[in-house]
């Protein structure tokens, strides 16, 4: 009689939906003496020559894995049959999964755009939230205003944990009386002005995800702090300012208190001007090198006209900080839109902005287009890479909070997908591809990336069944690891799935002395690729 407790390790995966009572998946786990012809042949047998029911299937050719649909009552019978070969290692109910990546908001499918920027490759590995350090990630939304009620964002929303609502008292001295739920920058408290165009850039970045309502944000899970009535130039200031002090209290205090703001979002500006036109406009750009100095990027939305922002100015796109990114808006060919503002010098990258599908006033949702619906974007894809867990560079925004801003504007920019029309008018000459910036933090992490090899073995030779396996790989797939002996008879068999981030590595536990003393080879299978090393058991 065979135990099921020595080939543990191989996780069976399908879209299968199992019916209580009526045909179910089976995955049947055969060894080199596997025959598939006498089995079936047996198990027709039992079932009473139901073929319309029985269907051996090999699912993992190289495992001898095989799938059999047969009748909840059958399996006993069945089991017990297969349970006294000795080709056959174990049988098990197949198990259902659900895609992870894919939110069930109910208007998802109306968000074309999150497919183009790779929002959803990047939710396997993050969905925001928390940094790799357990800080709050926090996205300040400078705006006119917003409808701060609505269902798909009250949940998102930062509240000061230093300020009591309501009691009119400045609970934690930062000047401003209960700013608990974000900032009225007007009125100094948190009554905020309801305004659609808030609402709309506030659900392109932080729509709660995945919970069967209206849309999805870049980031599912992230905190947003609104600033509303940021409608004139003292009153932006002013809004950073707001912004500057709560992130240096945070640094300054180890997060006992303040935010931990990442970036800032602006979707307005002033048409047609340069830094030397006012001198108002000098000390709007100097604001976004004090914030970068305390770890705040800065996104802005270019200009809704076809205009060389190089040539007419844009505030405060023509700002020189490095602190700041400069969106303008593609359509859904990855061309600039006619009516948006371009320049090599200045402008940074695109995202969409052509029916952008998002939160509106009283729990409605809308299209909503032109560069105020870009910005967030990018605003939304900084937010999911400080959730990435990275910890080479949350270690880093830590220490030394200004490097870890420009690293991170560094890997937005050089993750955009280059296009032909857009090269040559911005200065990365691509669209944002949230995916493919969380590539370059892997890199930065020192994720491994070679070719598919096992490295090393620790220890071997293998002391009571337990070791670890160091490879490499360029896939971040489901790879298969097996130990057979000097015969080729496979002996154990298990899937992994390489770590995003970080070294490559995955431990086995066998259940001592299922494995006999000897000499084996360990087999690391991804795709068409093989690597094999001997492998000592003691």
């Amino acid at each position: 009689m065979r135990s099921r407790l020595v080939y543990i390790g191989i996780l069976i995966l399908s879209f299968c939906q199992i019916k209580a009572q009526e045909v179910q998946k089976y995955l049947i786990k055969g060894s080199v003496n596997f025959d598939v012809a006498a089995i079936e042949s047996g198990i027709s047998t039992i079932i009473g020559n139901r073929s319309d029911q029985l269907k051996l299937k090999p699912v993992f050719k190289s495992a001898q894995l095989y799938s059999l649909d047969i009748y909840v009552d059958d399996f006993v019978k069945i089991d017990a049959y297969l349970s006294d070969l000795p080709g056959v290692l174990w049988m098990e109910q197949d198990i259902p999964i659900s895609k992870r990546n894919t939110p069930d908001d109910a208007f998802y499918d109306r968000q074309w755009y999150l497919d183009k920027i790779q929002a959803v490759n990047s939710w396997n590995i993050t969905q925001g939230g928390l940094s790799p350090n357990g800080d709050t990630i926090v996205i300040a939304v400078l705006d006119d205003g917003f409808f701060t009620d609505h269902t798909d964002l009250n949940a998102n929303l930062w509240r000061n944990r230093g300020e009591i609502p309501g009691d009119g008292i400045d609970n934690d001295d930062n000047g401003y009386k209960d700013d608990f739920l974000g900032i009225n920058i007007k009125s100094g408290n948190d009554l905020h002005v309801v305004n659609k165009h808030g609402t709309e850039v506030a659900g392109v970045i932080g729509a709660s995800g995945n919970n069967a309502v209206g849309t999805s944000g870049v980031n599912w899970n992230v905190k947003l702090l609104l600033i509303s009535d940021a409608t004139t130039l003292s009153n932006v200031i002013e809004a950073y300012q707001y912004v500057l002090d709560t992130r240096k209290k945070y640094n300054e205090t180890n997060g006992a208190e303040g935010a931990y703001i990442v970036v800032t979002n602006l979707s307005a500006g002033i048409d047609k001007s340069f830094p030397e036109d006012h001198p108002l406009f000098q000390e709007w750009c100097n604001v976004y090198d004090a914030l970068g100095e305390a770890g705040v990027l800065n996104v802005n939305a270019t200009t809704n006209s076809n205009t060389n922002i190089d040539v007419e100015g844009d505030m405060p796109g023509s700002c020189a900080s490095e602190f700041l990114i400069i969106v303008t808006n593609s359509d859904k060919n990855d061309n600039k839109v006619i009516d948006a503002g371009y320049g090599v010098n200045f402008v940074d990258l695109a995202a969409p902005g052509v029916e952008i599908f998002t939160t509106s006033l009283d729990n409605n949702y809308e299209f909503f287009s032109g560069a105020s619906s870009s910005s967030p974007q990018v605003s939304g894809a900084i937010g999911l890479l400080y959730a990435a867990p990275c910890q080479n560079f949350a270690d880093l925004v830590q220490s030394n909070p200004e490097a870890g801003a420009m690293q991170m504007k560094s890997m937005i920019l050089s993750g955009v997908d280059s296009f032909t029309p857009l090269q040559g008018i911005m200065k990365s000459g691509g669209r944002l591809n949230i995916q493919r910036s969380m590539d370059e933090l892997r890199n930065f992490c020192g994720g491994s990336t070679g070719e598919l090899g096992i490295t090393k073995i620790i220890p071997n030779p293998v002391v009571n069944g337990k070791f670890s396996v160091e490879f490499e790989s360029e896939n971040f797939e489901a790879h298969e690891f097996e130990i057979r002996n000097l015969l080729g008879q496979l002996m154990y068999s298990s899937s992994i799935y390489p770590s995003y981030f970080g070294d490559k590595i995955f431990d086995v536990e066998l259940i001592p002395g299922a494995i006999p003393y000897g000499v084996y080879v360990a087999t690391l299978r991804s795709g068409s690729k093989i690597s094999s090393i001997k492998l000592l058991m003691w």
